[in-house]
């Protein structure tokens, strides 16, 4: 069908197709190859990449690190529970005493004027009772007041004795207790001899709350000169 002369032209062809398909695959000699991206290092497992510093972990405030705490409750958790514990007890009883005190003043600044009809009676105890009301909450905010600042004073220094010294025992509750009767004695402006006895009340207070304290931890094995004579009668 097809002579020398388009055999010849068909292998021209093929052979122009077979270039032109190479040429099309291969890039241009002008355009280089884009570089390689540099290979990142992979940490190994446990391994860290940031390089560790030493901290050292700071004292709490009020807490000896050689004891545990009173109760085993931290002093900074300790104070406002206590504060918080005598507030509850101290607005009754302020408001109790307060309205005593003046309910008996009432009946004595108006018992040479007792009413005499219905309706004066009615006045009276309706005034009456305004005036307890009135006088109850006075009082119970002051009672609660000088409550919370005598907890207050005197836990508060139990727990920076026992930091500062480092050591938890009766020595510190008693001062403590002592602190707080002194700031009674100069709040109330009383004698001097009733201050002595003030001031002997409450370390006797302390004394027996200080050892009441020591008695327990001794019981938990915590109190430092309990365990310390146990060391020595046991050489």
């Amino acid at each position: 069908m097809y002579g020398p002369s388009g055999t010849s032209q068909r292998r021209t062809l093929r052979k122009s197709h077979s270039y032109t398909a190479t040429s099309a695959t291969m890039p241009p000699a002008h355009e280089e190859a884009a570089p390689a991206a540099p290979a990142v290092a992979i940490p190994e497992m446990g391994t860290s990449t940031s390089t560790s510093t030493s901290t050292s972990t700071p004292t709490p405030l009020f807490a000896p690190p050689s004891q545990p705490p009173r109760f085993g409750i931290p002093p900074l958790l300790r104070l406002p529970t206590l504060v918080a514990l005598s507030t509850i007890v101290a607005v009754p009883l302020g408001c109790y005493r307060g309205g005593t005190l003046a309910s008996l003043r009432f009946l004595a600044e108006n018992s040479h004027r007792l009413p005499t009809t219905v309706q004066g009676w009615y006045f009276y105890h309706k005034r009456k009772n305004y005036v307890i009301l009135h006088a109850a909450m006075k009082e119970s905010f002051k009672f609660t007041l000088r409550t919370t600042g005598f907890i207050a004073t005197m836990f508060g220094l139990e727990a920076g004795l026992d930091a500062a010294r480092g050591q938890i025992d009766f020595v510190n509750t008693m001062i403590g207790a002592v602190g707080v009767g002194f700031l009674y004695a100069a709040s109330q402006h009383i004698p001097r001899s009733q201050v002595k006895a003030t001031l002997r009340s409450g370390a006797k207070f302390g004394l027996i709350y200080g050892i009441a304290q020591d008695g327990l931890r001794a019981y938990e094995g915590n109190l430092w000169y309990y365990n310390r004579l146990r060391r020595v009668w046991a050489e």
